[in-house]
């Protein structure tokens, strides 16, 4: 007979309804979504037991598609400035499509951290967006890591206020 999913002829007869190579790899892909722990240290084995083979197929592979990595790192390499992924952020708002680049967000408050003064990274919403603030370029101030991660989700008025109170203390003690 042959077989309906590949074309290729099989005996009738035995556990199998149709030829081997299907049911192979059925049975194989059957055996890998039970073994998901089992198949990583086979594989990791492998790989130690065949690091040179390994490692020539991937220097080949390289060599091959050479254009393709130096095309990519060029693309990365445009990228990435300061440790900052530039990009386009566009948001859907009542108005209309608000479209701004994260770069001039940075090169509009000078890459300093609006915070602390450090050098900035990251972008920050003035407004958090699960406090009702929007994403656009009017609520958005660039702030370095630190500072982002202790603002969590606190505006900037509650994120600055133990700031304010401490320099307050500090200029009554000191008059």
């Amino acid at each position: 007979m042959i077989c309906k999913k590949c074309g290729n002829e099989f005996n009738t007869g035995g556990p199998m309804n149709g030829c081997l190579r299907f049911y192979r790899n059925t049975q194989s892909q059957e055996w890998v979504a039970k073994n998901k722990e089992k198949r990583k240290l086979i594989l990791k084995k492998s790989h130690e037991k065949n690091r040179e083979k390994v490692l020539t197929y991937k220097r080949e592979y390289y060599l091959k598609n050479k254009e393709k990595y130096v095309e990519y790192g060029k693309k990365l390499s445009r990228e990435v400035r300061q440790g900052i992924k530039y990009r386009y952020r566009t948001r859907k708002q009542e108005n209309g499509i608000v479209k701004y680049n994260v770069k001039d967000m940075f090169e509009r408050d000078d890459y300093t951290c609006r915070y602390c003064g450090n050098e900035a990274k990251e972008l920050d919403h003035i407004i958090p967006i699960s406090r009702g603030g929007e994403d656009s370029p009017n609520n958005v101030a660039s702030s370095c890591v630190s500072c982002n991660r202790r603002k969590h989700i606190k505006t900037s008025t509650e994120f600055m206020k133990p700031v304010f109170v401490g320099l307050v203390k500090q200029l009554r003690e000191f008059n």
